[in-house]
């Protein structure tokens, strides 16, 4: 699930402008050239009207110097002739312009601003499930240089690397809801969920003695994360031994080559459900040999 936030600045007064003897003069500015940084979206223009003029807006972009394409610099009118709207939808640089017209017909000067507008960043980023024995790391697809945080702490002391995204402590079978901001003149955030997954967790039972010609039931053999299949080996990797070896508490038969040996060594391999890997557990069987009774004297 993804969810992006989108930040616009608003509103800037382009100049104020004065009436005397039938002309227009637009104020002192403290920067002759007039410009402004805005991003994609829409912006409010406004100049302090007089209220015999009326005005007219236009605008150009400078990388064509003409007028922008419908779609793509839009001028609205908000209130009267002095207030409007521009919707920029393409980054770029342009130049707006206001003309007054006075009660005689009066022309002022042209009041001009340039203005860049900035593409918003790109915060798009994936972050696929990873096993709680083996956590991940998100992978950034679009601006770089942003930070990662937990959309809600959680409270069970897991913590999010800045930088990097990658998450220490996250539990099994928790989700998680990272942000990604990012941290250029124009910055977005992206949401992704993330799973962590339970891993198997065997146990093939505590190491245990037997005597020889006796079967072995592994009773307590246990799993307690998640699982995929079973699968009991000896140390030969065969499963011959065992009357089920796909099922979590089989019996084993001693082999010939046990007895012989004395012991055996058996594996419980659980496949953890992707992503975790399979994971092993080991159980040692001692094989006592019978005793040999020696022949009946008579005497």
């Amino acid at each position: 699930m993804k969810t992006t936030t989108r930040m616009l600045k608003k509103l800037l007064l382009l100049s104020a402008v004065i009436l005397t003897s039938n002309q227009m003069i637009a104020q002192t500015l403290p920067d002759s050239a007039i410009t402004q940084s805005v991003c994609i979206g829409i912006e409010d223009y406004e100049i302090v009207p007089n209220p015999t003029s009326t005005y007219s807006w236009s605008i150009i972009d400078q990388g064509t110097g003409f007028s922008p394409l419908v779609g793509e610099a839009d001028i609205s009118p908000v209130t009267g002739d002095f207030y409007i709207q521009v919707d920029f939808t393409m980054a770029g640089v342009y130049v707006l312009s206001v003309l007054e017209l006075d009660a005689n017909s009066c022309q002022g000067e042209i009041v001009d601003l340039t203005i860049t507008v900035n593409a918003y960043d790109d915060p798009s980023f994936t972050f696929a499930s990873y096993c709680e024995s083996n956590p991940g790391s998100p992978v950034i697809t679009g601006t770089t240089g942003g930070v990662f945080t937990f959309n809600t702490a959680p409270t069970s002391g897991e913590t999010i690397d800045p930088s990097s995204g990658l998450i220490t402590g996250g539990l099994g079978g928790t989700t998680y809801d990272v942000l990604y901001t990012t941290s250029g003149i124009c910055p977005l955030s992206d949401t992704v969920s993330v799973s962590v997954a339970l891993p198997p967790n065997p146990f093939a039972g505590a190491n245990d003695t037997i005597c020889e010609g006796l079967d072995y039931t592994l009773s307590s053999a246990t799993n307690s994360g998640n699982s995929g299949t079973y699968s009991w080996i000896d140390a030969t990797g065969s499963n011959a031994g065992f009357n089920n070896p796909a099922i979590l508490n089989p019996v084993y038969t001693p082999t010939a080559i046990d007895i012989a040996a004395g012991s055996v060594i058996l594996e419980l391999q659980i496949s953890g459900i992707a992503p975790c890997t399979t994971v092993s557990s080991y159980i040692t069987i001692i094989i006592n040999a019978n005793p040999t009774p020696g022949p009946i004297y008579h005497n």
